[in-house]
């Protein structure tokens, strides 16, 4: 394949196909000559499945987009419609994990669960890593007394979880349901990305204590579990962010004297569009209403969303994105059109 030297140095989709021009793998770039080139590169520290493609590879084909977002969504797009077979990851729909809260149960507790349905309940998420979620909510269950039981009717003399003390017992009335729900609220603010100073007060003290007492390995795994509670607080500070994004994102396209506009509403794509001249006027009304919740999304759109959510964050100081929420958010984008329209194809 020596393709390669006559491909664009530009954003893109890259395709690798095989005999009988079977489409082997499909993949993206901000650099497409360059990403090509490093798959025909010996001894680079290939995986095996590298090498396999390598070696079936016949000819390769590119699809210039003008932005990185753009080749992102058409990547994610033609990988679930065409199945490759080195696209083994990314071809399948994944069913990511939410965090679940039964406001209607008396006693509710925090679970992990991968069914989004309409039944009145709060959920959290998208995440990607199931055994990290499933830690965080036996630290925060343990941590604030919360039941982990699925009821307490079965629960007659309390469980091994009372008799460490890491349960607050409901099943055994020893905590009221305005006291349960104090509590729950703590993690419903941990889980929105509100500060709990007094969740971190406590934490801080139990580690002072017992540094004082020379438990010092206690200590350490006092201060170990602030850090990690931190760390889940700034990501969820960062969903947060994510879930209510409405965005328009203007760059130029693969094509000069072009640009695409994508509109975002609540971190998913509602629509792109590609101008060749300046629209006389924008209305953003029809961009600006109420996101549906997460669970009426179908399964297929949230892997969009964690691209397109993903990439606005990294890139939410660029001038190409323009927060709908700002003032003058149309004027801005009349704008930015004209100037995307003067400028050359995107390029890294």
């Amino acid at each position: 394949m020596d393709q390669w030297q006559q491909l664009p140095d530009l954003p893109g989709v890259y395709f690798f196909y095989g005999a009988g021009d079977r489409l082997l793998y499909v993949g993206k770039s901000i650099r497409l000559r360059q990403r090509v080139r490093s798959y025909l590169r010996a001894g680079g520290g290939h995986s095996t499945q590298t090498e396999r493609l390598k070696f079936e590879a016949q000819t390769v084909q590119v699809k210039t987009t003008g932005s990185e977002l753009a080749a992102l969504l058409l990547e994610n797009r033609l990988i679930k419609e065409h199945l490759p077979p080195f696209n083994r990851a990314q071809r399948r729909w994944r069913h990511y994990p939410f965090l679940r809260l039964d406001l209607s149960d008396p006693f509710p507790r925090l679970e992990v669960t991968r069914n989004l349905t309409e039944d009145g309940a709060e959920y959290y998420g998208p995440y990607r890593d199931r055994p990290y979620l499933l830690g965080m909510v036996k630290q925060l269950s343990v941590l604030l007394g919360l039941r982990t039981c699925a009821g307490l009717e079965a629960i007659q003399q309390g469980c091994l979880l009372d008799q460490m003390d890491r349960c607050s017992a409901p099943c055994r009335g020893w905590i009221s349901s305005d006291d349960y729900r104090a509590r729950l609220e703590q993690v419903r603010n941990l889980l929105t990305g509100a500060a709990v100073p007094d969740l971190f007060a406590q934490l801080a003290a139990r580690m002072d204590q017992a540094a004082a007492q020379e438990h010092y390995e206690q200590a350490a795994r006092w201060r170990d579990q602030m850090g990690t509670l931190q760390h889940f607080v700034d990501h969820q500070r960062w969903r947060k962010h994510q879930v209510v994004l409405d965005a328009c994102v203007i760059q130029p396209s693969a094509k000069p004297g072009e640009c695409q506009v994508f509109w975002i509403q609540g971190g998913r794509l509602a629509e792109s569009q590609t101008y060749t001249a300046p629209p006389h006027r924008h209305t953003l009304a029809r961009y600006q209403t109420p996101s549906p919740p997460m669970y009426r999304l179908p399964q297929h759109q949230l892997d969009e969303f964690h691209l397109i959510a993903t990439w606005l964050y990294r890139n939410q100081q660029a001038p190409e994105v323009i927060w709908l929420q700002e003032p003058n958010a149309e004027a801005r984008i009349g704008e930015r059109i004209e100037m995307a329209l003067k400028m050359p194809p995107s390029r890294p």
